[in-house]
């Protein structure tokens, strides 16, 4: 039998033990962030749409456009949650 790579059910193969990463360490891995740091919604929507308006600008600037829209995508969400959540 010859030697095979696990695969898991969904994914395809699966990381050995020196390939994973616990990612569970690390809250604001995801695009979002993570929620758990304190201090009120809207200040922190603030910040979150200034922080993707930058970036979409130095996407634009770059000529990658799908990134740029990205990032007005992720700027329009929490410009939106501003809205709702006045300061």
């Amino acid at each position: 039998m010859p030697n095979r790579v696990p695969r898991s059910k969904w994914f395809g193969r699966r990381k050995t033990s020196g390939e994973r990463r616990d990612n569970a360490s690390t809250p604001s891995a995801s695009p979002g962030g993570g929620s758990d740091q304190g201090g009120d919604g809207a200040s922190d929507a603030k910040r979150k749409f200034a922080r993707y308006v930058e970036l979409a600008k130095a996407a634009a600037s770059s000529g990658d456009a799908v990134e740029s829209e990205k990032y007005y995508q992720y700027a329009d969400h929490f410009l939106r949650l501003m809205k709702d959540k006045p300061a």
